[in-house]
């Protein structure tokens, strides 16, 4: 189980009550089938498409994940990155998306 300043992380939730007081409680609630699967499964392609184009535009790097051993930031290449924040080839703040 994680543990956070404020114990453990909620658990998902159906109740607004009980969504509301985890939300005061640790600054964010799991709410439970808010969405069907196929919404997820939508929202999820979506996502994956938008991160692929990020990291192809040049506008982020990916950081290989929690489970990634080195932590070392990796381009669409795989080649290093430095930990610092990559500027977007449009300007503005890059994203790091993780695998």
């Amino acid at each position: 189980m994680i543990q956070t300043e404020t114990g453990a992380l909620p658990a998902a939730t159906t109740d607004p009550e009980q969504a509301l007081a985890d939300l005061h409680v640790h600054g964010f609630t799991l709410l439970e089938g808010v969405l069907s699967p196929q919404e997820t499964g939508m929202l999820a392609e979506t996502l994956q498409s938008v991160a692929a184009r990020e990291l192809s535009a040049g506008g982020a790097v990916q950081d290989g994940g929690p489970r990634h051993g080195s932590g070392g930031l990796q381009g669409v290449a795989g080649a290093a990155r430095s930990r610092t924040a990559v500027p977007a080839s449009n300007g503005g703040t890059s994203r790091r998306w993780t695998a």
